[in-house]
């Protein structure tokens, strides 16, 4: 529950505690007296902070650091002080399902994968949900942020929101037969251009409409616009849901809506595994070259097709490695794919080798392929030799499995440790937005740390180690399988764990996943 994840969170216990705390060092003490918060030197009673927080305080606890304390509330929500400011820095929230959220004073906010569809920004008497804000505000590694805050940090800028625009989904006509559907989306803007419309079926990316792509109708005012689509509905339940993003990527609340698919239709012949799978030990220029990820590629392809014999009736795989692994390549690899899927098909996109965040203003992340000789500092040769996430999103997008799952295990070099550093966070930004925009699962090494993965001991980098294991049935809850959120729940677990083992440094994967949960492999019985 909310009380335990706090407690493992922050060290200290909030159970029933009273409005009292004692620093670690034994240096400060903090009290809550008659609604006002004192915070003060142990030794001295000099006093340090002398506010009035908001209500409901229960429990206070400092962290390892003394610098902080958090504040406990009635409802279950925590308060993050900086006593060296003094103010409040960040609220926190779990929930009993174990979503989370991390929120800063300057509206910038941290949150798993479904809990910012659960919170709104209030502005006036204005409520906002805070999911029409991800793009803008969604702040990977927020909490490291705020505990590095310098002491003359300036009290926080809170933008202006603009409103979201709004949409309206529904079915156009009476007349299909069942086989299909047509939809349409009523738009509205009531301050910046929408910039565009995206369709999802069962949680999936399936269109994306742009302002050129604006049916005119008279009914219309100028802020208004409708798009349309015609769908292919598959047996069963089907659910769409669209969502409109302005030129500031403030999003609409989601339109939704739930058809039922052809009745009476034969059962589909079976679903395949599609598998991409991409290593790369020999780059161009030496320096880049890695050791262990044609290795990770191959066991990983090897185990997957064999764990997915239970679940799928067909495999096909695509394997690119060393030299083949040139954009054009990799390319090649997910084309097939995007021609060959159905929809009831698996597809699962692995890939080992660099990754790169472009030095831009707006900076963008890329899969480094073989003939890429500088991974910085050159981001037109980037634009022109490295895959896009923007190129990921879209054959995400045109290939038709519904159920689909990235991983990947983007080295970084030694050499750029620094640089490295300071994008991590974007680089786990990017992918959670490739995650979310198209309704897909990713799970990917961590960045800043991933360089010092490839352990001589394990013969695999660590984030592969750990999911071969996962794969073998160490990630499954008991019945047999192993799912997408049980690989994933274990996986960033067990990362931790293991690179601290072998390198006595801590490797934190980052996942995110929007879309429907499904099984990846079965389990030998004995």
């Amino acid at each position: 529950g909310k009380t335990v994840l706090a407690e493992r969170m922050f060290h200290t216990p909030l159970r029933n505690a009273p409005p009292t705390a004692l620093s670690h060092d034994g240096e400060r003490f903090a009290e809550l007296d008659y609604g006002r918060l004192r915070v003060a030197e142990t030794a001295t009673r000099r006093t340090l902070l002398d506010v009035t927080p908001r209500q409901g305080v229960v429990g206070l606890a400092f962290l390892r650091d003394s610098r902080f304390l958090v504040l406990s509330f009635t409802s279950g929500a925590l308060e993050l002080w900086d006593l060296d400011l003094p103010r409040p820095v960040a609220s926190l929230a779990v929930f009993e399902d174990g979503q989370w959220i991390v929120a800063s004073a300057d509206v910038r906010f941290a949150a798993s994968a479904g809990a910012a569809e659960r919170l709104s920004f209030v502005q006036g008497n204005r409520d906002l949900p805070l999911a029409s804000y991800f793009e803008r505000f969604h702040t990977p590694g927020l909490v490291g942020e705020l505990l590095a805050l310098a002491d003359t940090a300036p009290p926080p800028v809170v933008p202006v929101l603009s409103t979201p625009p709004t949409l309206r989904l529904s079915q156009e006509g009476t007349g299909n037969d069942g086989a299909e559907v047509k939809l349409v989306a009523r738009v509205k803007s009531s301050g910046p251009a929408i910039s565009e419309v995206r369709l999802f079926h069962n949680e999936k990316l399936v269109e994306q409409s742009t302002r050129g792509l604006v049916v005119e109708d008279d009914e219309l005012d100028a802020a208004e616009s409708l798009h349309r689509w015609t769908i292919a509905l598959l047996p069963g339940e089907n659910t769409f849901r669209a969502v409109a993003i302005d030129e500031t990527r403030t999003e609409s609340s989601p339109g939704e809506l739930a058809l039922a698919g052809p009745v009476g239709s034969a059962a589909p012949a079976g679903i395949r595994l599609q598998l991409v799978v991409v290593g790369i030990n020999s780059y161009r220029n030496p320096k880049y070259d890695l050791n262990y990820a044609l290795d990770d590629a191959r066991a990983f392809r090897a185990r997957l097709v064999e764990r997915a014999t239970g679940i799928v009736s067909g495999v096909q795989v695509h394997e690119v490695y060393d030299k083949d692994a040139t954009r054009a390549g990799i390319a090649a690899a997910l084309e097939a794919v995007q021609r060959d899927a159905s929809r009831n098909d698996l597809f699962v996109f692995y890939y080992a080798g660099h990754g790169v965040m472009s030095s831009e203003a707006q900076p963008r992340f890329f899969l480094a392929p073989h003939d890429v000789t500088q991974l910085y500092g050159n981001d037109e040769a980037l634009a022109r030799l490295a895959l896009s996430a923007e190129e990921l999103r879209e054959f995400s997008r045109r290939i038709p499995a519904q159920k689909q799952l990235f991983l990947l295990d983007a080295c970084q070099s030694a050499g750029a440790l620094n640089v490295v550093a300071a994008r991590g966070a974007a680089e786990e930004k990017a992918i959670a937005q490739l995650a979310r925009s198209t309704g897909t699962h990713w799970l990917t090494a961590s960045g800043s740390e991933q360089f010092a993965s490839e352990v001589k001991s394990l013969g695999h980098g660590v984030f592969t180690y750990v999911l071969l294991d996962a794969l073998d049935g160490k990630a499954d809850s008991g019945d047999g399988r192993v799912t997408v959120n049980e690989l994933k729940a274990y996986v960033e677990s067990q990362v931790p764990e293991v690179s601290q083992a072998h390198k006595g440094s801590l490797q934190f994967p980052a996942s995110y996943g929007f879309g429907q949960d499904f099984p990846l492999a079965t389990l030998r019985l004995k």
